[in-house]
């Protein structure tokens, strides 16, 4: 997995910001407080989750409203790139993942992704800050080996905290030979408690004669109650027994005559439908005979009723006639208004043609074109007209105006020109200045050196204290060397014990030693000599900074740059000449076309007027005008038109009615009415009394079908009814409907018996007694002995067992006697307290110890198959960060603990070696841990300022090893700015500058 990108949207005091084109080995600079905890933070959010609110680890929330969460870039090998965005949601928040090959998905696919690995493993693998060198720094002893090997294990200190963590709580439980812990405290009690228990026994040797007679007895009890129990259960069931015996038995003897009783078969209610279907017929047949006496007496009406057919073979005309009367009324009246509105239209043409002023023929106004297309044309027309004199005067004001900006620039330009420096001495002065150092140069380079100074008199400072220290140090330890030797010169001189004050004579040699070793003066010395070599360096620059060369080339640079400004202007002006010279062009180009558009209006108008049949001069000015009166003209002559036809048309209509009814009328009627209306009236009286007597004709036949349908309805159900008797006779096997009956009534009798049967098993299942009990007793041959047996039985043990519980009486009696004489039952009531307190408190304890011994078993495995390996790789980082000096790192024999091999072949406890070299360990186990034992897992290792204590020499090493990891991206968070040395500039971003950029919305 390779980091490509980082996109913050909100994520503690950062917002909106991008880290962009991160490679394989990325350093993160920056000072204290500039994000680097919350970038290393921000990754492991989006990776596995926000941090709930009830962990201790904080949750960097916006402060300023912006959305919580964002995005990384990263590709993953076999799958390609993929963007994780996480924002804010649920607890982790709601994550989403896009693959570059369009692939959606959330958690499960991140998952899959990360190789279903955890943050808290991701954390102790491949993500390391100052916390484990901090527990390096203050651990010792024992307590740093077992650091190193939880270390090399898990990647962390949880390993040993656990181990540690234990065997705390076993040594609060108990432990060999001590006295404080609370087992050890009531193991001793409970063995002074056994002793005291043991000697009040003696005294009380009966009393366990008594306690085992009582316990008998008491067992006798509770057999003799299971006996009486049994024998209760036994008598209730013999009981109910000769309860259900008799109906048991009856039940058996039923089922045996209706057995024998089966007969023919007879349809279930048999009987109750052939009586059914009797009472259904005898109405049936009564109806029948009604029925033919009603179609008789309709068929007689019917033949009385005759309706005129001349009248209702005309009926079409007649009610065609009587529905046009009122369009005949509005007919005539419609007349007579169009001859009032043709002389009003007659008079409103002659008035348009007079504003018109023309003559105009009816076939010149017809060809006159007054369609929608040239009502536009002509409104169009008339409307550029008016623009283009509108435009001729905007591009009169426009000339002005060019015309006025093209000649300020050509002034401008020319007074440019004459400023700017020939080519001759400007090629002069360039010449001269390439002979000469650059003074921009020379002063970076004076500031690159000022920061060396104060590096190195900072760090000559610091070298001085330490000197001061040791050589205080010195004197401390020979200061206590020589009082131990006085005392033991004076111990020999008092004694006259001349081996104490020969013993003294090395001791002197010591301080003597002390007091005139050399110091090691070597790092000081070679810092002195660097930093006197770039005060040397940065006096020379001083000179030639304040030499005449070059304040000459700075007024030289300065007439170069103000010739470069003035070329610029130039450059400038001549582009805006010829955007003005473009301007003044277009406007030249815009008369040109007003000409052409003015002529081609001028053309149009003229033959608009053509067309519309009017004069040039009215058209050039008028010609939306004149056609809109034309039109208007044009509409009138056309109404006018409609008129006429309109009043053809209802004379027309209204003679074809009055013709209509005057030829019905002479057909039907003996005289015709004096109006058409009246005849119209007639003739409607008589085609009604006519449809009223064919529709009672139509009535009564309709009754009559109605009838016949009815009668044979009655004739089909009597039918049906007699065929459903035959069907009950024939699954009888009955050959006539007495026959019938008398089956019906020994099937009858079947069915009681069968009810009187169910009504006995519902008895018998009330019963507390099952089918299989009931056949049981039912072989008994004299339950009534039995029944005599059982209660004689109970008899006997009712009578026993009062006996037995005197007995257990006065035994209690005795021994509460013994108990209550105070020493033995305290004593054994404490004894018991304190066994039972005791034995909580052991297997508590060795809950504690089945645990470190799962966790020994733990790390002896781990030992064995996986830590060869990891250590292996381990020596390899170890050789190269301390230069060959360390070779070799192995396991204790017993126990969770590391040793370490220098390279004479000398072997140290990680207590026993500096604090560089342990911290050297501790990284070359954690990198051994993500370059061996999960090497599967090629993800990024990211590292933050964990090696601040490290010199220049351990820091360089430290970072080739580093550059030397293959398969896994490094990041490195620093604020040490003289780290940066080590890196190239692509490889460092400065988190307050180059590589940082705010996100595009």
């Amino acid at each position: 997995m390779k980091i490509l990108e980082i996109h913050i949207y909100g994520y503690g005091k950062l917002e909106d910001a991008v880290y962009s084109g991160i490679g394989d080995f990325q350093v993160f600079f920056g000072e204290n407080e500039a994000g680097k905890s919350t970038i290393m933070s921000f990754i492991h959010s989006i990776l596995f989750g926000f941090p709930s609110r009830q962990q201790a680890e904080l949750r960097y929330e916006p402060k300023f409203g912006a959305k919580y969460g964002g995005r990384i870039t990263a590709s993953f090998p076999g799958r390609g790139k993929a963007v994780i965005e996480r924002v804010k949601g649920k607890s982790a928040g709601d994550v989403s993942v896009v693959m570059e090959t369009g692939e959606r998905g959330g958690e499960e696919l991140l998952g899959e992704l990360l190789s279903h690995v955890d943050k808290t493993l991701f954390q102790a693998i491949f993500s390391f800050n100052l916390h484990g060198l901090q527990n390096v720094h203050s651990m010792k002893n024992e307590e740093l080996s077992k650091f190193l090997f939880s270390a090399g294990a898990i990647g962390s200190d949880r390993l040993a905290a656990a181990e540690n963590k234990i065997q705390k709580e076993m040594e609060g439980l108990f432990r060999p030979g001590g006295k404080i812990p609370v087992l050890n405290d009531q193991l001793k009690k409970l063995k002074q408690l056994h002793a005291d228990l043991k000697k009040a026994e003696q005294k009380n040797g009966q009393y366990w004669a008594m306690a085992a007679e009582r316990k008998a007895a008491a067992a006798r009890i509770e057999s003799l109650r299971n006996e009486a129990d049994a024998l209760g259960v036994r008598l209730y069931q013999l009981e109910e027994w000769m309860r259900m015996g008799p109906v048991h038995k009856k039940v058996q003897l039923l089922r045996q005559e209706a057995e024998a009783g089966t007969g023919g078969r007879f349809p279930p209610g048999g009987l109750e439908k052939l009586e059914q279907l009797n009472q259904n017929e005898i109405p049936l047949k009564g109806r029948d005979a009604s029925l033919s006496a009603r179609l008789a007496a309709l068929r007689e009406e019917a033949g009385k009723i005759s309706p005129d057919q001349l009248v209702l073979d005309h009926e079409k005309e007649i009610l065609s006639l009587h529905e046009k009367m009122p369009a005949y009324g509005q007919l005539v009246q419609q007349a007579k208004q169009a001859s009032y509105k043709i002389r009003k239209l007659e008079e409103e043409s002659d008035q348009l043609k007079d504003r018109l002023h023309l003559r105009l023929s009816d076939e010149e106004l017809e060809q006159a074109d007054i369609s929608i297309f040239m009502q536009e044309k002509t409104a169009e027309a008339q409307r550029k007209k008016q623009r283009l004199a509108e435009k001729r005067a905007e591009l009169d004001e426009r000339f002005s105006e060019e015309k006025d900006r093209l000649v300020s620039l050509e002034e401008e330009l020319n007074q440019v020109n004459a400023a700017l420096l020939p080519d001759e001495e400007l090629g002069e002065i360039r010449r001269r200045l390439a002979g000469e150092s650059d003074p921009e140069s020379l002063l970076r380079k004076r500031e690159d050196l000022e920061g060396r100074s104060a590096f190195l008199k900072n760090a000559i400072r610091h070298d001085k204290a330490s000197q001061q220290k040791q050589r205080a140090a010195v004197k401390i330890q020979a200061l206590m060397v020589a009082l131990i030797c006085a005392g033991l010169i004076a111990w020999g001189l008092a004694d006259s014990q001349w081996e104490f004050m020969l013993a003294a004579i090395p001791g002197f040699a010591f301080i003597a030693w002390l007091l005139l070793k050399k110091e090691d003066n070597s790092p000081s010395r070679f810092l002195k000599e660097e930093l006197i070599s770039i005060e040397k360096s940065m006096e020379e620059l001083d000179e030639r900074i304040k030499s005449p060369q070059a304040e000459g080339a700075f007024y030289l640079k300065e007439r170069i740059e103000k010739d470069r400004q003035l070329r610029e202007r130039q450059l400038q002006l001549n582009v805006r000449l010829q955007q003005q010279n473009e301007q003044y062009d277009k406007v030249i180009a815009a008369f040109e076309i007003w000409e052409e558009e003015s002529a081609h209006a001028d053309s149009l108008l003229a033959e608009l007027g053509r067309q519309l049949f009017i004069p040039a001069s009215l058209a050039q000015s008028h010609v939306h005008d004149a056609f809109m009166l034309l039109e208007k003209l044009k509409s009138v002559r056309r109404e006018l038109r409609h008129e006429k036809a309109e009043a053809a048309a209802a004379e027309k209509a209204a003679a074809e009615i009055a013709g209509l009814a005057n030829r019905l009328a002479e057909l039907i009627l003996e005289e015709a009415g004096d109006s058409v209306q009246e005849t119209a009236f007639t003739l409607k009286k008589r085609l009604l009394e006519a449809q009223g007597k064919w529709n009672e004709l139509k009535a009564k036949e309709a009754a009559i079908q109605e009838l016949k349908e009815e009668k044979e309805q009655c004739v089909r159900e009597l039918a049906y009814i007699s065929e459903e008797k035959e069907k009950l006779f024939l699954t009888a096997e009955a050959g006539t409907e007495g026959d019938f009956i008398e089956k019906g009534i020994h099937a009858v009798k079947q069915e009681e018996l069968q009810e009187e049967i169910r009504h006995l098993d519902r008895q018998l299942k009330l019963s507390s007694l099952t089918e299989k009990e009931r056949v049981e007793f039912s072989a008994i041959p004299a339950p009534e002995a039995e029944i005599a047996r059982c209660r004689e039985t109970l008899d006997d043990i009712k009578k026993e067992l009062p006996q037995l519980q005197d007995k257990v009486a006065s035994l209690n009696h005795e021994i509460a006697m013994i108990e209550e004489g105070g020493l033995y039952s305290d004593l054994l009531h404490r004894f018991s307290l304190a066994k039972s307190e005791f034995n909580e408190g052991a297997r508590k304890w060795a809950k504690y110890a089945l645990a470190r011994k799962l966790l020994e078993n733990t790390a002896e495995a781990y030992k064995q198959e996986y830590m060869p390996e990891m250590l292996g790789k381990a020596e390899e980082f170890l050789s190269v960060l301390t230069g060959g000096h360390y070779v070799r790192i192995t396991p204790k024999e017993e126990g969770a603990g590391l040793l370490v091999e220098k390279g004479d072949g000398t072997l140290f406890e990680a207590n026993e070696l500096s604090q560089a070299t342990a911290e050297q360990v501790y990284v070359s186990i954690r990198l051994a841990l993500a370059a061996a034992i999960y090497k599967r897992y090629s993800f990024p290792i990211i590292i933050d300022d964990s090696f601040v204590n490290f010199d220049h020499v351990r820091t360089r090493r430290m970072i080739e090893l580093l550059r030397g990891l293959r398969g896994h991206q490094i990041l490195f968070f620093t604020c040490q700015r003289h780290l940066l040395e080590h890196f190239h500039p692509d490889e460092a971003a400065d988190l307050q500058g180059r590589k940082v950029q705010l996100a595009d919305n």
